[in-house]
């Protein structure tokens, strides 16, 4: 909690603050968390977000794991200087160091495991002139699996890999974490009955692993929790062209209504 009341929103406002705006307190905030012993399980449905289940042409799908963000911003400092004017071996450009990172990352997650991802997202280039030999680059590495184990191996091989880099074109490295999200495994055993519950409605029963964070993510870790992914038209998601069909979703609810009649 302490980190919480240390944030601020752009316009300057604490966070005990903006809980103030609303007519609250930071400790009604803290007294406002539900019990969740009076809970027996939680299950969610969403779309995919992804192109599994349109692969294997099917409505809906079981979610193994929900996979935790692991980030981590990358500093490479070189030397800045001319283009024109600086020979080719008498350089430390910090994008060539960046280039060769960020083309070899993704051979890391593809030997971990068929869940584990890493993605480079944001880049920020220093002085970012057209003639001057780029001194200073920041990108942040997105790193992903749904089993904490292989989420700190991938992370491990990722900052091995800077440091390397960085050493070998004679660049200095900083590495700063800046997100960690341990990730949440699905409840085997509602897994098993959302699997049953498929099969009552003649849906092969399909796994899959979630990489983006959903509610199930928080509740989850607190009590039993699974999901159950609809089919998404191309894997689009947060877009106006964001579609799944009708008949996807009323068998999906079909399944949820029937899993739910099963527990009472």
């Amino acid at each position: 909690m302490e980190d919480r009341l240390k944030l601020t929103v752009p316009s300057g406002l604490s966070f005990s603050e903006v809980l103030q705006t609303a007519g609250l307190t930071v400790d009604v905030y803290v007294a406002s968390k539900r019990e969740m012993d009076t809970y027996d399980f939680f299950i969610e449905i969403h779309i995919e977000q992804g192109k599994r289940l349109e692969r294997e042409n099917l409505p809906c799908g079981i979610v193994t794991g929900i996979a935790g963000p692991y980030w981590v911003e990358f500093t490479f400092t070189g030397e800045a200087g001319h283009a024109g004017n600086t020979p080719m071996n008498d350089r430390k450009d910090a994008l060539v160091a960046v280039g060769e990172f960020v083309h070899r990352i993704p051979s890391i997650p593809i030997k971990i495991s068929e869940n584990a991802v890493a993605t480079v997202g944001k880049l920020a280039v220093k002085p970012n002139g057209v003639n001057v030999i780029p001194g200073e680059v920041s990108l942040y590495v997105d790193m992903r699996d749904i089993d904490k184990t292989d989420q700190e191996n991938i992370v491990r091989q990722v900052k091995e890999l800077a440091n390397e880099i960085a050493q070998n074109h004679n660049v200095g490295l900083h590495m700063e974490d800046k997100i960690q999200i341990t990730p949440v495994p699905m409840n085997k055993n509602l897994q098993e009955q959302l699997k049953n519950t498929l099969e009552e409605h003649h849906i092969s029963p399909y796994y899959l692993p979630s990489g983006a964070g959903h509610d199930a993510m928080v509740i989850g870790a607190d009590i039993p929790a699974a999901m159950l992914f609809v089919k998404s038209k191309n894997g689009v998601s947060h877009r106006p062209d964001e579609w799944s069909d009708l008949n996807d979703c009323v068998q999906a609810i079909h399944v949820l209504k029937r899993f739910i009649e099963k527990q009472q």
